[in-house]
């Protein structure tokens, strides 16, 4: 009789295993739908990478470059000065970055100062007081 049992309960997943198989090629069945008619969506490109190997540290758009660290410390106290609410103009030597900037860290100086050079093609030193992660 035991073998009977195993003969059923074989034919029992063979079906399962069948159902499940077919109804994954048919497109549109499945629980969640992928929004360009089923295909996949390829993976995220891995960040460029500095000539360490390891991912690196960038300028997002919009952060503050000054050529020398007392140009950015100007810029700090017209912002103390101002409030966060107002925008002060940037001293002489400075700039808004317009891209994303991949940048190595030269030195540290606090929280709010950080010495930089721009990787590329226009490497230049500079300070910011954006926020860099420690790599």
């Amino acid at each position: 009789m035991t073998s009977h049992f195993r003969l059923l309960a074989c034919l029992v997943m063979l079906a399962c295993l069948t159902v499940a198989s077919a109804q994954a090629q048919v497109p549109g069945t499945a629980r969640r739908q992928q929004p360009n008619g089923g295909l996949s969506m390829p993976a995220a490109l891995p960040e460029p990478t500095t000539t360490a190997g390891n991912v690196g540290v960038r300028l997002e758009p919009g952060a503050v470059l000054c050529r020398t660290a007392e140009e950015l410390q100007r810029r700090q106290a017209a912002m103390a000065t101002q409030g966060a609410a107002d925008q002060p103009s940037l001293p002489a030597g400075c700039f808004l970055v317009g891209a994303r900037t991949p940048v190595e860290v030269v030195e540290r100086r606090g929280y709010g100062r950080t010495q930089v050079k721009t990787l590329g093609r226009n490497s230049e030193t500079g300070w910011t007081d954006a926020y860099l992660p420690q790599r």
